[in-house]
């Protein structure tokens, strides 16, 4: 649906063929360097900042090196506050590299926006600068809010044939969703 009324050949947004961002690739590099050599690495991060990509770029990597060497945990960041247990202080002893993914800045949502529209051959100015603005806002250094994001607004827009530009309105629309509302604005209900 998205395809046909963006005129699109690929779908928006879509997790294959991603490109690591900077920090990604610094971490993937530290990782298959430590894979090669053998070891226990930790990748933790909160939910939606990029360990998953990681994984992904890692899984083909991995599978050519003997697997009884290589150890990566990718968590979330209370996997750290596990491993001071005294029950895990072996495991935490073996660990030969670990890493926080972090939250993203603006600038750098702002690229993986562009980037991923130009992948898919639609111009910048798809989204209004305000629309961005508000995506990049809400996303809150999250890549995986931003992606989800920028993918409702186009779908709010083909549901409600507003052309091809997606403004402000249109996001402001798929904000008003239940999932997209903190705890605290769903008192009401």
């Amino acid at each position: 649906m998205i395809r046909s009324h963006f005129g699109l050949s690929e779908d928006p947004f879509a997790l294959r063929d991603i490109r690591l961002l900077s920090h990604q690739q610094e971490i993937h590099d530290t990782l298959r360097v430590h894979s090669q050599q053998g070891g226990l690495c930790l990748v933790v991060g909160r939910p939606g900042t990029g360990k998953s990509v990681i994984k992904e770029s890692l899984r083909l990597l991995l599978e050519d090196f003997p697997k009884n060497h290589n150890l990566i945990l990718i968590g979330q960041v209370e996997l750290l506050s596990n491993l001071d247990l005294a029950v895990n202080q072996d495991i935490k002893s073996r660990v030969t590299y670990s890493v926080i993914t972090r939250r993203m800045n603006d600038e750098t949502m702002r690229q993986c926006m562009e980037y991923q529209l130009d992948r898919i051959g639609l111009a910048h100015n798809t989204f209004t600068t305000r629309a961005t603005e508000l995506i990049i806002r809400t996303a809150d250094g999250v890549l995986r809010r931003c992606r989800n994001l920028c993918l409702a607004s186009m779908l709010e827009a083909v549901r409600a044939s507003a052309g091809t530009t997606i403004d402000i309105d249109t996001v402001n629309r798929v904000l008003l969703q239940p999932h997209w509302q903190k705890q605290v604005d769903l008192t009401d209900f």
